[in-house]
């Protein structure tokens, strides 16, 4: 490329050269054969071969036109002719006409060549700076579509490793919670088998016993199964419904709590209330709260369950209390009662053991709804297990 480059040099200037010697001399030979004879107004057509030579060619072809033409000029068509003499200001301005006339010209084309190169170098470092830009385009376009894949893979293996997980713990909390009612069916299907006998009352009283213990356990499953569905939920599609109406039905669910063991539901439930949600997970929830408070109410059975709304910074809230009159929670176990398995030391008022895992599934399912949520107690006068989300 650079031997090209020196090259075509080499020929321009060659060409250059032939033309400033050239053209004078031709355009000298083509008056001596068509005019000749002495005149000064010649002049003016070396002039204009000196600044096509100076226009066309680089800035020491137009001297050297200027200087020959004017060496020619005066050889053959000033007087006295056939000799180079410089005799008068004639002769002195025609020689200043002429250099002047191609350094003019030689400067304006060296100048606009500057300009020409220069917007060439312009534009080549602009068209490398558009490839390079196109270039980096191209590389910010495959890293984002890197790091979008990467992404998905971490997410996925974030996805089986969570799985995983509740895999595991389904299985251990199975192992683990199962165990104990599995034990008691055998024990008494055992004592069915070889001590009761003919006896109908041991009989009776050993299945009574295989029986609870059995709706124990499916209850126990079911909610392990609801647990684990629960927390691998990414999320739920909200609704609109009325709260009213899902605690009124949910309260009448345990009218057989009512009429078998005296327990008494005093409902204060807002008319009206609607909110954003999920029917089966509130219900649920509320359902939940309520079963517990009926395991640790007081000696008069009582619960409460209340809804009503309020304002705060201009959004219309409802809030929702389950209450009960027991002996309270101790201190040291309210920061512990919505987790996983863990069970109160308080007495069941209605003499089953829980699974541990009722506030559990509250917890989740209010969370899903992003409803903020809490429980407040006393030691001898009750607790109060409270919702609230936004209201419509």
């Amino acid at each position: 490329m650079v031997l090209n480059e020196r090259s075509r040099r080499i020929t321009g200037n060659l060409i250059a050269g032939v033309a400033a010697i050239g053209a004078p001399i031709l355009l000298t030979v083509l008056l001596l054969v068509l005019r000749g004879g002495v005149s000064r107004n010649f002049a003016f057509l070396f002039l204009i071969v000196v600044a096509l030579i100076a226009l066309l060619g680089p800035f020491w072809s137009g001297l050297v036109a200027a200087a020959l033409s004017f060496l020619l000029m005066d050889y053959f068509f000033i007087a006295p002719r056939h000799q180079l003499t410089i005799a008068d200001s004639e002769d002195v301005l025609d020689l200043a006409l002429f250099f002047g006339t191609a350094i003019l010209i030689g400067l304006l084309e060296w100048r606009r060549s500057r300009a020409r190169l220069a917007a060439e170098s312009l534009s080549r470092q602009l068209q490398l700076a558009n490839a390079d830009l196109i270039r980096l385009n191209r590389e910010e376009a495959m890293a984002a579509q890197a790091a979008i894949r990467l992404a998905r893979t971490e997410q996925q293996v974030v996805t089986l490793r969570e799985s995983d997980r509740y895999r595991r713990e389904l299985l251990a909390n199975v192992s683990h919670d199962l165990k104990t009612p599995l034990t008691i069916i055998k024990f008494y299907g055992e004592l069915l088998r070889d001590v009761s006998g003919g006896d109908p009352e041991k009989c009776a009283a050993h299945c009574e016993k295989i029986i609870e213990e059995s709706d124990r356990l499916t209850e126990m499953v079911s909610e392990l199964l609801e647990t684990s569905k629960l927390e691998q939920s990414r999320g739920i599609a909200l609704m609109p419904l009325r709260l009213d109406c899902l605690l009124r039905e949910t309260a009448e669910r345990f009218s057989a709590l009512r009429e078998r063991e005296g327990f008494q539901f005093e409902l204060a439930i807002e008319d009206g209330v609607t909110v954003s949600g999920q029917k089966d997970l509130l219900e649920r929830a509320v359902y939940n709260l309520l079963a517990n408070a009926a395991g640790f109410a007081g000696e008069d059975r009582r619960v409460w369950l209340r809804l009503y709304t309020y304002e705060m910074s201009g959004a219309k809230i409802a809030r929702v209390e389950v209450a009960d009159a027991g002996q309270g929670i101790p201190p040291e176990e309210l920061p512990h009662i919505w987790e996983r398995y863990y069970k109160s030391s308080r007495p069941h008022r209605r003499g089953v053991t829980g699974s541990g895992l009722g506030l559990a599934i509250v917890k989740t399912a209010l969370q899903l709804h992003g409803a903020r949520f809490g429980a407040e107690s006393e030691m001898g006068r009750g607790s109060c297990f409270w919702f609230e989300m936004g209201a419509q």
